[in-house]
């Protein structure tokens, strides 16, 4: 077995000012300056070397030649270790890293942009140096604070299950959407993505049933009451269909998209974080359950329609 040391970057993130840097689990968040990090790195690049063999390694050398040049060093960093039998598995460092910056969009609002960096032999002294990337993530506008360490503790604890889901639909399309932060029209396709993939099991009926079983879901909650959701999340998949079945925005239009994002991620969150719940108490899996009357049986715990309710549509 050999340990390797995982990085990976964190952009539009912060923790609380008297942090500098924290140890959750088995990950390390570290706030890292750039200039201490330009000094550090070229210092030990130019005493240690570089092996010959990991070609990965020097191919990152080179982007982040790139990144001194330009300075687009990531604010903070993770680390983690990961443990492999043979060679470093790409995938599997990945997914780890994916999984804990998946946890923090789930924790609470924010848009946190995450990605893997590498993975180095833990005995070299090298892999102290990788703290680089050469994006840098403009024009994101929910700066992402991590205030409390022990709450988010306590939500990992919860929500462990994340792990075992990172792969599922709904998860995955939850992720994608906040790669999409340039792209208002591509994060509102993901996240209603994210509600067929949950909600509707068949062709027949799609926007009614996302939208009914949606707002059974919260519930009367923070997002409002069921019948207000229940208008909001049809009024959104209605405004979704009419781009991907070939509506041109007009520029005037794109500020409607960005007011659907901005309404329908807390949302989204919710949603992901009572379908975990339900998974975990074994009454309904969301993720795998394909059988339109029971989640009906089990989410409407009021009458399916009744004169409240507006006509099917």
């Amino acid at each position: 077995m050999k340990t390797y040391d995982i990085w990976a970057s964190l952009w539009n993130f912060e923790l609380s000012p008297s942090q500098k840097a924290v140890k959750i689990g088995d990950f390390e968040i570290i706030e890292k300056e750039r200039q201490n990090f330009s000094n550090d790195f070229w210092g030990k690049v130019v005493n240690i070397g570089l092996p010959e063999s990991d070609t990965r390694l020097l191919l990152t050398l080179a982007h982040l030649y790139t990144a001194q040049q330009s300075r687009d060093f990531p604010p903070y960093i993770i680390k983690t270790k990961l443990e492999f039998e043979d060679a470093f598995d790409f995938s599997r460092a990945d997914k780890k890293i994916k999984s804990f910056i998946l946890a923090l969009r789930l924790y609470k609002e924010g848009d946190v942009i995450g990605r893997f960096l590498a993975g180095t032999p833990s005995e070299e002294k090298y892999s102290q140096s990788l703290f680089f990337d050469t994006n840098n993530f403009q024009g994101i506008e929910n700066k992402y604070t991590l205030d409390s360490v022990s709450k988010f503790k306590d939500f990992l604890e919860k929500f462990g299950e994340v792990d075992n889901l990172i792969d599922s639909v709904p998860l995955d399309r939850f992720s994608l959407a906040y790669s999409h932060y340039q792209s208002p029209v591509e994060k509102l396709i993901d996240l209603v993505i994210v509600l067929e993939s949950l909600f509707n099991k068949s062709p027949s009926d799609v926007k009614f049933k996302i939208a009914l079983r949606a707002a059974h879901l919260l519930g009367n909650s923070d997002h409002g009451d069921i019948h207000s959701i229940y208008k909001e999340i049809k009024s959104i998949y209605e405004l979704r269909n009419s781009i991907v079945h070939g509506h041109k925005l007009k520029e005037e239009e794109i500020a409607n998209v960005k007011e659907a994002n901005r309404v329908l991620n807390p949302i989204i969150r919710t949603i992901l974080l009572k379908s975990i719940n339900l998974r975990q108490s074994g009454k309904l899996d969301l993720f795998e359950n394909d059988d339109e009357s029971e989640i009906d049986n089990i989410l409407l715990n009021t009458q399916l329609l009744d004169k409240k309710w507006p006509k099917r549509s």
